[in-house]
């Protein structure tokens, strides 16, 4: 495919009293206007984004659900702004750039409307056509924050810089580090002996090594991987980094910013961690990315879901070939995103985020001739040279996409060198914290992609006893799925989780991370000590196993507190169809129960204890399809009315191989 190049099409999101603006600032076809009110609800745009961040299963049918959600948001939402004006505006200038040889760019603006951050434009679709805007190459969409101070393109003789920072604190699940870096390094193996990049990696991934790193070296791209999420407690996105002796230390965008912004050579920053790309709905900088932006670093590439190795190696591959092929950025990544979807993964083409402050997109200037590779290239040390010794235990280690991702991610900045283009783009994880608000949106819960534990694993998982995040648990440990007004907090060292009336029949569930997308191989058992609250008779607590099975038949089996007694049930959802439950032994409100399922994968045989005492047995009816499917483990409230809160404690929750 020849060169294209690209005409603007600026889109403005803004209040307009109680509803919304879509404003065209610029366009081939002048400007337009109209008002609109956002044409979800809190729980249509949640369940949403539970469906898009969840673990994909690989199965493709001709009308999957992902792909229904997919165009149903897609094309509510696009109907909704372009619509009148707007909609004749886009036509003309799409007409515009067709006779002009271009594409069109679409450049989403948001003007005092964060809370319109998190939506997932990468999914617009248009119907009348049925066709994902994003997946065109003559229509690819970016999003641009605006802000005074301006930038200028750098001029950049090759190579390229990278530093890549990989933190695995030794308090938290082990990473892989020295598999992340060498597929890393094979990755780009060729572009380094081209002279075209140099890549370098911290010996520690600390705050104070980065400084160090960065006084005494220029670097062009920053690139992170390890553990992040939004943190509900704080409305801040954090990332995961080390401290001097090698712990756990979550760090804010802000923080992380600072350091970035001094480093006048650096323009592109990559963060391989999940929810790097959310924000709160009240702050357009709260997130990481969102924030690296503010503090000064022209292009941040993060990710607003989890994504799958297979979908990661296809971005990255496809994203490379396309480019070598002559495809300009935006092009390469649409051909690389519809790779994706014709493999049968229906949803994860839309997860790359790129936030861009350079109002033409251009952040290098780059020579067009590189350096000698003797004269300039920097052999980064080997993975046994430059990180302590750690053991890594099979647990929620980072996917093995990380290096996929970071290849593709790189490839965006690598390619200007050759070309000197206007832009770069991507669309819009792991993550994997949109909140649950209905009993049919929670068993399409999200998972994060974790080993199974080991056999050498300690039982205890979490007591609840983490004095680094008093008043919330620990954020690296627990994905939150809740709606206000329901809460999960940490009070005397147990856990708290509140089911408000304002939401009956709702269930309030945080999902255990080293057990989320989980493969049973050895016989397992998890358990967790519970207590309700007596100020409330109209409500359930549980410990509950979630799968979902190849033909999208989502499955459950829960050990519960219910009303005077403690039962057990396990069912196929939604229709209910093959369901178990035993009649259970009675219990007193306020009181404390050790509530135990023991899952042995051979035969799927379900054991269901309270206080030692087995209430339970079964094999389900589809116990042939459950085999080998990926479990999630967690703990949940559920209100049966509206009279009152439920509130029910969780403590010692344990979980491992049966010995």
């Amino acid at each position: 495919m020849a060169q294209m190049d690209y005409l603007d099409f600026d889109l403005q999101i803004e209040r307009s009293g109680d509803n919304y603006c879509a404003r065209v600032l610029d366009s081939p076809a002048g400007q337009a206007s109209i008002e609109f009110s956002l044409p979800f609800s809190d729980l249509e745009i949640e369940n949403f984004l539970l469906r898009a961040g969840r673990t994909r299963r690989g199965v493709r049918r001709l009308q999957s659900p992902e792909i229904e959600a997919a165009k149903n948001f897609g094309g509510t939402l696009f109907q909704a702004i372009f619509d009148r004006d707007v909609k004749t505006c886009l036509a003309d200038s799409l007409t515009a750039a067709q006779q002009q040889g271009a594409g069109l760019r679409l450049r989403l603006r948001f003007a005092g409307t964060p809370e319109l951050f998190d939506l997932p434009w990468e999914y617009l679709h248009n119907p009348a056509l049925n066709r994902f805007i994003s997946l065109s190459n003559e229509t690819p969409l970016v999003r641009y924050i605006d802000l005074p101070e301006k930038i200028k393109p750098l001029e950049v003789r090759p190579p390229l810089k990278v530093l890549v920072m990989i933190a695995s604190p030794g308090d938290y699940p082990t990473l892989d580090v020295a598999e992340e870096w060498t597929r890393l390094k094979a990755s780009l193996r060729d572009l380094e002996q081209r002279g075209l990049v140099v890549i370098e990696r911290l010996e520690t991934a600390s705050l104070a090594a980065l400084q160090r790193q960065l006084r005494q070296g220029e670097y062009h791209i920053f690139h992170f991987i390890g553990h992040g999420m939004f943190d509900q407690q704080t409305q801040d996105g954090v990332l995961l980094l080390e401290d001097e002796r090698g712990r756990g230390r979550a760090v804010s965008g802000q923080y992380l910013g600072t350091l970035l912004h001094d480093a006048r050579t650096l323009r592109l920053a990559i963060l391989n961690a999940c929810e790097g790309a959310r924000t709160s709905r009240s702050d357009p900088f709260a997130g990481a990315a969102q924030s690296l932006v503010q503090q000064g670093v022209p292009a941040v590439i993060a990710m607003q879901f989890e994504i799958t190795d297979q979908a990661a190696i296809t971005l990255s591959r496809e994203f490379y070939a396309a480019l070598a092929d002559g495809y300009p950025v935006d092009a390469a990544l649409v051909e690389a995103r519809k790779a994706i979807f014709a493999q049968g993964n229906d949803i994860e083409w839309g997860t790359p985020v790129l936030y861009l402050r350079a109002p033409d997109g251009r952040i290098f200037d780059v020579s067009q001739q590189a350096e000698r590779p003797a004269a300039r290239a920097i052999e980064a040390p080997s993975p046994e040279s430059t990180s302590p010794a750690k053991t890594t235990v099979s647990r929620r280690r980072l996917p093995k996409w990380a290096w996929a991702v970071t290849a593709g991610a790189l490839v965006v900045a690598i390619i200007l060198l050759a070309s000197t283009l206007p832009s770069l783009f991507a669309g819009k994880v792991a993550s994997h914290t949109p909140t649950v608000t209905s009993e049919q949106a929670v068993t399409n819960t999200p998972t994060t992609t974790s080993a199974p534990v080991s056999s050498g694993s300690p039982a205890l998982y979490d007591d609840f006893n983490n004095p680094d995040y008093a008043g919330s648990f620990d954020p690296f440990r627990w994905t939150y799925f809740t709606a206000s007004p329901n809460k999960a907090f940490q009070q005397d060292g147990v856990l708290v989780i509140t089911q408000g009336k304002e939401k009956p029949y709702e269930i309030t569930r945080l999902v255990a991370l080293d057990y989320s997308d989980y493969i049973l191989n050895a016989p397992t058992f998890f358990e967790a000590k519970v207590r309700l609250s007596p100020e409330e008779h109209a409500g359930v607590a549980e410990i509950v196993l979630l799968a979902t099975l190849s033909d999208s038949t989502e499955w459950y089996a829960a050990c519960v507190l219910s009303e005077t007694l403690a039962n057990c049930m396990d069912a196929l959802l939604p229709s209910g169809d093959n369901t178990y439950e035993a009649g259970g032994v009675p219990h007193a409100y306020g009181n404390w129960y050790t509530l135990r399922i023991e899952i042995d994968p051979a035969t799927m045989m379900l054991t269901y204890q309270v206080d030692g005492q087995r209430i339970g047995m079964h094999i389900p009816a589809d116990a042939a399809a459950l085999k080998g499917v990926k479990f999630n483990f967690a703990l949940g409230v559920l209100g049966e009315s509206d009279s009152g809160t439920v509130t029910a404690s969780f403590d010692d929750v344990s979980a491992g191989p049966i010995k």
